[in-house]
């Protein structure tokens, strides 16, 4: 089996494409998103299992990210990057209905069949996509070792460190909580919705995703059709047996 790697611009957002050559019939896309200061490259390994089994697999690099990231933004301090968190994320959302489109008139890909995998802040904006934006076009997505919490995570830091406060003050956080998942938990129902955590993870803690995934189940009349899957012994890590989960969701809804 051929798999072919291409890099190109959708919109001057940089994207690779990784998918079986020659299949012969219109493949679901899939969009993969990257974690906090990695970039698309760093989801390539992950990107092969998905393209092999049959999905034109599409990875972006976020806002402020990969060749995205400009000098201001390069030469900052890790916790002046992490201020800017939650712009990347929801600037990065908005690139996922751009790359659908660009694949409207494709021969070989069904842009109307698609799903998203997102690891770590790139779980962030797969959160973020379904619960504002989404698509009927988006059939399902898989957030992994990320969460649905923001203000949690953000009042979480700033008692850990109160250099914090210089970036996020009480109505920056409120903001952000309004535009959280958490707080729209009526915008998805009955959506294939597979999240993925470790149950050690100290950065995105799977006490909020789980708080998080009881209240959102409530919503759904087809409850089979949103899971939570907490990993032993994992902390802060996407493993290949998380991407197996991912990829038999997909193989089931999309």
């Amino acid at each position: 089996m051929k798999l072919t790697l291409t890099s190109r611009k959708i919109s001057e957002i940089p994207v690779l494409e990784l998918y079986r050559a020659g299949s012969g019939e219109k493949q679901p896309m899939v969009i993969m998103s990257h974690g906090f200061t990695a970039r698309k490259e760093n989801v390539l390994p992950y990107a092969y299992y998905v393209a092999k089994e049959g999905y034109h697999t599409i990875l972006f690099d976020a806002y402020e990210h990969g060749e995205l990231e400009t000098a201001q933004f390069k030469n900052y301090s890790n916790l002046e990057k992490k201020g800017h968190l939650h712009t990347i994320i929801f600037k990065s959302s908005k690139t996922i209905d751009t790359i659908i489109a660009a694949f409207a008139d494709h021969q070989s890909v069904d842009n109307k069949s698609v799903g998203l995998i997102g690891f770590s802040m790139g779980g962030m904006i797969v959160y973020d996509y379904i619960y504002r934006v989404r698509s009927p076009n988006v059939k399902v997505a898989v957030p992994i070792i990320a969460t649905p919490q923001w203000g949690k995570s953000i009042r979480r830091d700033l008692a850990r460190d109160p250099g914090f406060a210089r970036h996020f003050d009480e109505q920056k956080i409120s903001q952000i909580e309004n535009r959280q998942p958490s707080s729209h938990l009526d915008k998805v129902k009955d959506f294939p919705l597979l999240i993925l955590n470790g149950e050690l993870d100290e950065i995105m803690p799977i006490g909020d995703v789980k708080e998080f995934y009881e209240r959102a189940k409530r919503s759904f009349t087809h409850k089979e059709l949103i899971k939570l899957i907490e990993y032993k012994g994992i902390g802060h890590t996407p493993t290949f047996e998380m991407l197996s989960e991912a990829i038999a969701w997909l193989k089931i809804y999309l």
